[in-house]
């Protein structure tokens, strides 16, 4: 953080058991206005993978939820008008058939 003097609060969601089971991936800021930022942090071990639609609207275990679902769920959370940015962060592209709905920078 550039400049910690904006934000009341940092939540960060993580676990670790060991090398292999480890995630990091819920960042939200809560500023002194009392509007969150909040981060989706995604890691691929193949970078060189892109994320697809299906990858978001279909769960990879039978007992969980999509990640949009998740998603979702915790926007449900919080009023709208309290968000001033979500992000989401991977170290993976995107394919061709999300590209098309990204605002850069935006």
């Amino acid at each position: 953080m550039l400049n910690p003097e904006l934000y009341n609060s940092i939540t960060v969601e993580y676990k670790i058991e060991d090398a292999k089971d480890f995630y990091f991936d819920d960042i939200v800021l809560l500023t002194k206005e009392k509007k969150y930022h909040i981060y989706q942090a995604k890691f691929k071990e193949d970078h060189t993978t892109e994320w697809t639609w299906n990858d978001f609207l279909n769960s990879k275990k039978s007992n969980s939820n999509s990640l949009f679902t998740k998603f979702l769920t915790s926007f449900q959370s919080v009023k709208t008008a309290e968000i001033a940015r979500a992000i989401f962060i991977t170290n993976a592209n995107v394919a061709d058939e999300i590209r098309q709905y990204i605002v850069e920078n935006k």
